[in-house]
């Protein structure tokens, strides 16, 4: 019974440890998907001929927002964390 009852404790312990980290991995790898398909925005609208300086584009329910300035295209969106994320490059005529 007492062997019981340290192997629980043990296990209890070792999953009291890793559960915050295991959410933290869990959000990072789903703000990757977020940056995937901001990624995939930002090359759709770099092939694009009509130039709409700034618009919103859903994409599987999440926001991203398009800004066309100059030779700029940006693509901004958060993450599951509240932090901002850009992805910007020069689009070429």
């Amino acid at each position: 019974m007492v062997e019981l009852l340290v192997s629980l404790s043990i296990w209890f312990i070792l999953i009291s440890l890793l559960l915050p980290h295991w959410t933290i991995v869990a959000l990072e790898r789903e703000n990757k998907k977020r940056e995937s398909i901001a990624r995939q925005v930002f090359y759709e609208q770099m092939i694009r001929t009509d130039f709409i300086y700034s618009k919103e584009v859903i994409r599987q329910g999440r926001t991203f927002l398009v800004s066309f300035a100059g030779n700029e295209l940006c693509v901004r969106w958060t993450d599951l964390l509240e932090r901002q994320k850009e992805r910007c490059g020069y689009k070429f005529q």
